[in-house]
């Protein structure tokens, strides 16, 4: 018996993939700019939000 298995790639290509980025923080841009050319995100797929993290809710 022989079986064929074919490559798996975990959640697909990069049209898959939704970035969100917080243009507030250079630490944000510099990562997701690395990703975004790391896995040739499409520009469709970032968007840039500004937002201060001192204002997200910590539980």
């Amino acid at each position: 018996m022989a079986f064929q298995v074919q490559p798996l790639s975990a959640g697909g290509g990069p049209e898959n993939l939704f970035l969100l980025v917080n243009q507030s923080s250079q630490d944000s841009l510099t990562v997701a700019n690395h990703y975004i050319d790391l896995r040739q995100l499409p520009a469709a797929n970032v968007h840039y939000l500004k937002w201060d993290p001192a204002n997200i809710p910590r539980q």
